[in-house]
């Protein structure tokens, strides 16, 4: 899941560059959320037998709250979409972890 939001984020800069994306693979951008979103899924489902499973499912939320609060979403106008639908499988822990990176990533942007 790491590396399809990474490959998420990056859509514009790997097309300017002309770099592999394996986003660019999925047929459209419905297609890519929802298979992003089995995989998140996914990692859900495979940490909540894990002692202290809760912890790991919260890590897995704040992972994706992190890659979405990057300034590089904002900027491209499809990903902010996906990002959406992405943002809200997380539920309000996410949402929370995602309002806190962004403001963060606002405040060192202007550092």
């Amino acid at each position: 899941m790491r590396i399809l939001l990474d490959y998420l984020i990056d859509q514009e800069e790997d097309r300017s560059g002309q770099d592999l994306n394996f986003c660019s693979y999925y047929e459209n951008n419905e297609q890519m959320a929802e298979r992003i979103g089995y995989f998140y899924h996914q990692a859900q489902a495979g940490v909540a037998h894990l002692p202290d499973a809760k912890f790991h499912q919260l890590i897995i939320r704040g992972l994706l709250s992190i890659y979405l609060a990057d300034y590089k979403v904002a900027r491209q106008k499809d990903v902010r979409v996906v990002a959406r639908k992405l943002l809200s499988l997380g539920g309000s822990e996410a949402f929370f972890f995602y309002l806190h990176c962004w403001i963060y990533c606002c405040l060192t942007a202007v550092s």
